[in-house]
């Protein structure tokens, strides 16, 4: 397939200098991501100091300075006022910081060789940036031209040959409350300026510093918005704080669909102290102390249990070990009577060393929900001709459907002609779902086979060749059922009994009569389409992760995310943190990093139908279109996610106004069942 071309944007939000979860190398760490994925350029979103950690530390250099003054003789001694006390204090710890960072960012060239930029956005909110960050910044641009101040709380950049024309990051002015769900406050800041600008809005939104991942498509939304992780290690809670990692977002030039790549830092930072390294010309003594410091801060007590020495011992090697000027260095603190690693240590010098993707497990995933065969607003062939493209674009490996596969009979829906009057029955319905799904895997299947028979240059492949190309050319197909499916329950039959039977005969027939055609046939055809087959609702996948198929029997609510995150809450008692969601025919994607899952990502999947009635009663407007969503992981723990959303345009929508115009469709796309 031809190279697309395209732009990447690197994304970081919260360095956070002055907190005491500022890490010079998770700064690093991050800019090697953008390094890798060679981005354009770069905005820093937002955080590039803490202004509430530095009134705290302020407050402690000034207590301790204020000491030392008084006892020189004060005013009279020195000649300072405490006013000009406080001002040095604060001075010096500014001139600190653009010291610090214009170390900790590294330079990057992009591909020309030219030097990289990275903007600085800020947020004048207290407990952000406040006044200090731009007072930093603007130094932190004199020493470094690569560093652009760019403009506070409000902030676009203009994209070149790709298939939209700007970002425009939006940031809080004021500090926020606590929210419990990740988009309340990325969606407010967004709806606020596009009520408040008379500015044309922009190809992309990037909302808010609040460490929280989020994607929502375009769709019912005029303009797609992201929300990027954090670049620190979070203290506190003060909205919905939960990611630790930088963003890439890729644009391409033939596409106004923007992708997401969410690099997560924070398995790195749980176990940061496990990078310690051992220093050159410690005793073994030295690195059983430093081996317990790695775990937690220890009393002597406890390192006299560890280690099996007497403390005079320990305290010795210790000091010995400090004198040596060996790092990272071991500090004692009066107050909890515990030694550990010097702090300073880990927020400058500590060193992150960042999974490679391309030894990682991957998983390529094309999910869909609500596909309501019957429906006369179903988008049959955006379906069944765009979704192959797509799944071959992409590589996709796994088809998901999250429910809902018919439209159904209840509310008397085919009297009141929203169903296709040739799909009066529920065996009809999910005969046609059956084939939609058929006819995509199909045509995705075939489109393999030729490709990999092309290699082979006319040789006729051998019978194990070809199970070997059969077995990676068909998609798997991991359903559940949705409350849609379910109303057949109430005449008893079994929901998507025919379907589920339907797809395994027309897959069957399909494979075989391809593989004919290349005259090689191979006996466990049947079984081979039963093992791409998977119906329940937690499955696991090659990449040992675990997947949740959901389809909550719910109505949907204003907070977008708040089904989402429902549906992970609800997954963690199953350990899958890969999550596909259906019913509410509105999208987003959204992250959470939890101990024992790891990072954990939902796709709330659209709808295939453009809408219904009983939207159109209640004001609603659907999103239409699949999700895709790669994943990255080593031993079931994602690393790095990749998310869109693609869908057809508004004006391509088509309504079955006739039967003719519907039965006539069905036949071309070959799906037909009545």
């Amino acid at each position: 397939m031809a190279r697309r071309n395209s732009v990447r944007v690197g994304i970081a939000s919260r360095i956070d200098f002055f907190s005491p979860g500022y890490r010079r190398g998770l700064v690093q760490a991050g800019f090697q991501v953008f390094e890798d994925e060679k981005t354009h350029f770069n905005v820093l979103q937002g955080g590039l100091v803490s202004s509430p950690s530095l009134k705290k530390l302020l407050k402690r250099r000034y207590q301790a300075a204020y000491l030392e003054w008084r006892d020189d003789g004060g005013y009279k001694g020195t000649g300072i006022t405490v006013a000009e006390l406080k001002e040095g204090m604060r001075e010096q710890l500014i001139a600190e910081a653009v010291e610090e960072l214009a170390i900790a960012i590294p330079v990057q060239t992009t591909r020309r060789g030219k030097v990289k930029k990275t903007y600085l956005v800020l947020s004048e909110a207290l407990n952000y940036d406040g006044d200090t960050g731009y007072e930093v910044a603007h130094r932190l641009q004199k020493r470094r031209r690569d560093l652009i101040v760019w403009d506070t709380e409000s902030a676009r950049f203009r994209i070149d040959n790709a298939g939209f024309n700007d970002v425009w990051v939006v940031l809080p002015q004021k500090a926020a409350w606590r929210g419990e769900y990740f988009s309340t406050r990325v969606d407010r800041l967004v709806d606020d300026k596009e009520r408040q600008s008379r500015q044309k809005l922009p190809g992309l939104w990037s909302s808010d510093c609040a460490a929280a991942s989020m994607y929502r498509p375009q769709g019912a939304l005029s303009r797609p918005r992201v929300s990027p992780p954090a670049l620190h290690i979070l203290q506190e809670i003060t909205t919905s704080e939960n990611q630790v990692g930088v963003a890439v977002m890729e644009i391409f030039e033939d596409s106004v669909v923007p992708i997401m790549r969410t690099y997560s830092f924070k398995d790195l930072t749980g176990d940061e102290r496990l990078f310690i390294p051992n220093p050159d010309g410690a005793n073994d003594i030295q690195l059983q102390i430093l081996e317990q410091l790695r775990k937690y801060p220890n009393t002597v007590g406890q390192l006299v249990d560890a280690v099996g020495r007497v403390a005079n011992t320990l305290e010795r090697e210790i000091k010995a070990y400090n004198a040596a000027g060996l790092k990272p260095g071991i500090v004692f603190n009066k107050d909890s009577r515990k030694y550990d690693v010097d702090p300073r240590f880990l927020q400058k010098e500590l060193t992150f060393t960042l999974p490679k993707v391309k030894d990682l497990d991957e998983e390529r995933v094309l999910g869909f929900s609500c596909m309501h065969a019957g429906y006369r607003t179903v988008q049959y062939r955006w379906f069944v001709e765009h979704l192959p493209e797509i799944i071959l674009r992409e590589g996709i490996t796994t088809l998901v459907g999250c429910g809902d596969n018919i439209a159904g009979l209840k509310h008397n829906l085919l009297q009141r002609g929203e169903v296709i009057g040739s799909m009066s029955n529920y065996t009809l319905q999910e005969k046609l779902a059956g084939n939609m799904v058929a006819e995509v895997m199909m045509r995705v299947f075939r489109a393999r086979v030729e490709e990999q028979l092309a290699h082979l240059k006319g040789r006729k492949p051998s019978e194990r060749q070809m199970r070997k190309i059969a077995t990676g050319a068909l998609l798997h197909f991991r359903h559940w059922r949705g409350n849609h499916d379910k109303w057949s329950q109430d005449l008893g039959y079994e929901p998507l009994q025919q379907m589920r039977d339907q797809l395994r005969d027309r897959l069957i027939d399909g494979v075989m009569n391809v593989l004919e055609e290349y005259g090689v046939l191979f006996a466990g055809i049947r079984s081979l389409v039963d093992e791409h087959l998977h119906y329940e609702p937690v499955q696991k996948l090659d990449s040992g992760q675990t997947m949740y198929i959901v389809h909550p029997e719910m109505g949907n609510t204003k907070t977008s995310s708040i089904r989402a995150e429902s549906a992970l809450k609800k997954a963690a008692e199953y350990g899958a943190g890969f999550v596909q969601v259906g019913n509410f025919h509105s999208s987003i994607g959204i992250h959470k990093w939890d101990r024992s899952r790891g990072q954990c990502i939902v796709a709330q999947n659209p709808t295939i139908a453009s809408g219904t009635d009983f939207e159109d009663g209640k004001l609603k407007t659907d999103d239409t279109g699949v999700s895709v969503t790669k994943t990255y992981s080593k031993d079931g723990r994602i690393y790095m996610t990749e998310m869109f959303f693609e869908g057809p345009a508004r004006e391509e929508m088509v309504t079955l106004t006739s039967d003719r115009d519907a039965i006539d469709l069905l036949d071309e796309l070959g799906i037909n069942v009545a």
